[in-house]
């Protein structure tokens, strides 16, 4: 890899109950924008635009740049492998948290415009487009466009709550 800014290097692996706990040490100061948000739920990725080599759902401890996650997925048998490095890639970027903390937000759903152009979900990246899988979509003004099951899990979810 060559730009550690946004690694982790898994030092340890271990299981309690029915969760995988993944010891971590950062390459980045997680006090430091845009990290000051949740560190979990994250993925770490074996390249920097890959699919997941593993999801890690919640933050059980943190001293420094050494980070403890666990994940919940009984059916996921992906673990890291210890002492490799992987790219962090959090899922509560700044914009994402603002657009999921936005209780004044107006969401639509509509049919993406057949233009020819894309655009990204929040939270997932899923393309959105006439030309996607997901050729609608929830949009605001401000934030933006995410999927429907984003929507779902992101912003409904947190709404009825």
């Amino acid at each position: 890899m060559s730009d550690d800014s946004d690694t982790v290097r898994v030092v340890a692996t271990s299981r309690v109950a029915d969760a995988l706990r993944v010891h971590c040490e950062l390459s980045f100061d997680p006090a430091d924008y845009p990290y000051s948000g949740p560190l979990a739920p994250c993925a770490l990725d074996m390249t920097l635009y890959d699919r997941p080599a593993c999801e890690l759902h919640r933050m059980v401890e943190k001293v420094g740049k050494r980070v403890v996650f666990e994940r919940f997925d009984a059916l996921d048998n992906r673990v890291p492998e210890i002492g490799r490095t992987y790219f962090y890639r959090g899922y509560w970027i700044p914009e994402f948290l603002e657009a999921a903390l936005d209780r004044e937000a107006e969401w639509s759903l509509r049919d993406y415009p057949d233009n020819g152009d894309h655009d990204h979900s929040l939270f997932t990246w899923d393309t959105i487009a006439t030309y996607a899988d997901n050729k609608q979509g929830y949009f605001n003004e401000r934030h933006g466009w995410v999927t429907i099951e984003a929507y779902a899990q992101f912003i409904k979810s947190d709404l009825s709550a």
